[in-house]
């Protein structure tokens, strides 16, 4: 994957993310081409402070998308993940890709619940724990 001119060097990495190698290796053998703009205001962000990055989930693309791109300069990254994921039975697929990419790169979101159409419902008494 091509990283943009401006900006060559990545924050340093201190650990592998095997979601960020992942993800990587996903776009580029899907062939999409990615670039990031704006990455002069990344530069602009203290390194210790904690940053939200939301994409729009339009598709399934989207999360390994952003991933990929921004991993490199975000090496703590986290995905947000719904704790359906967490359960083998509720959900196989996430379950085991949860666990090829590394859960220490997840953040559980608590859900119960929903409809027929598995859409869950947003616990927020557990949110801030």
């Amino acid at each position: 994957m091509e990283r943009p001119q401006e900006f060559e060097q990545p924050r340093e990495i201190k650990r592998p993310n095997k979601l960020v190698e992942l993800s990587q290796k996903w776009i580029e053998r899907a062939g999409f081409n990615l670039s990031v703009q704006g990455v002069e205001h990344i530069r602009e962000i203290p390194s210790e402070k904690r940053v939200i990055i939301a994409s729009s989930h339009l598709s399934d693309h989207d999360t390994p998308i952003t991933v990929a791109a921004l991993g490199d300069y975000y090496p703590n990254l986290k995905v947000v993940d719904e704790s359906t994921h967490y359960h083998l039975n509720q959900n196989p697929v996430m379950f085991g890709a949860r666990k090829i990419a590394g859960e220490e790169n997840f953040l559980k979101v608590d859900m119960d619940g929903g409809d027929s159409q598995r859409r869950g419902l947003f616990k927020n008494e557990t949110f801030h724990k």
